[in-house]
């Protein structure tokens, strides 16, 4: 699927529109390719309870006339990165059987510069790791973000990560990357 597929008004596929109603972001290093060792932006999300662990994603607001825009605001809005649209890539689509509704979940290749937006990183227990720097800059929603390696992240975890991962379409993410033989 190309973004070719989608039309100005948050629809996709033509005859049958689906509503494209929430978008998530897989930020990543290194390459989405067996032997590619990438790791993973993962967000643990301490307004929730159990303050789960998941991908910077969100629902679609009323004024962006295209998917990519609200994953742009989300990533910005969670991590205070700025990304390029432009080199957003469609991962999966979700859909919601019966109720006409669809999620996305993009790729994004990160730069070093663009993770520097987020705070000072650190290691901590063998993970890149970053809490924020200015809680009144960033969101109120999250806490600590960490770049989690590829095949350590449905393993049995980490101990860092010590709560589940938020965002429906998680077991998705996983068969694709067990499919590709990331992991």
């Amino acid at each position: 699927m190309n973004l070719e597929h989608f039309v100005p008004d948050r629809w996709l596929f033509g005859d049958d529109p689906l509503k494209i109603t929430s978008v998530g972001v897989l930020v990543y290093t290194g390459e989405l390719k067996k032997g590619g060792f990438p790791s993973f932006l993962l967000l643990e999300q301490i307004d929730q309870p159990g303050k789960p662990w998941g991908i910077p994603a969100g629902h679609t607001e009323d004024s962006e006339n295209d998917p990519r825009q609200t994953a742009v605001r989300e990533v910005k809005e969670e991590t205070r990165m700025a990304i390029d649209d432009s080199r957003l890539e469609i991962w999966l689509v979700g859909l919601s059987p019966g109720k006409n509704k669809a999620d996305i979940v993009y790729s994004y290749l990160a730069t070093g510069d663009e993770l520097g937006q987020i705070g000072q990183w650190s290691w901590v227990e063998g993970l890149r790791i970053v809490k924020p720097e200015n809680k009144k800059k960033g969101s109120s929603e999250i806490g600590t973000a960490v770049l989690f390696p590829a095949n350590e992240m449905f393993g049995r975890g980490h101990p860092l990560i010590k709560s589940y991962y938020r965002w429906d379409h998680m077991h998705e993410i996983k068969a694709k990357l067990e499919g590709l033989k990331i992991i």
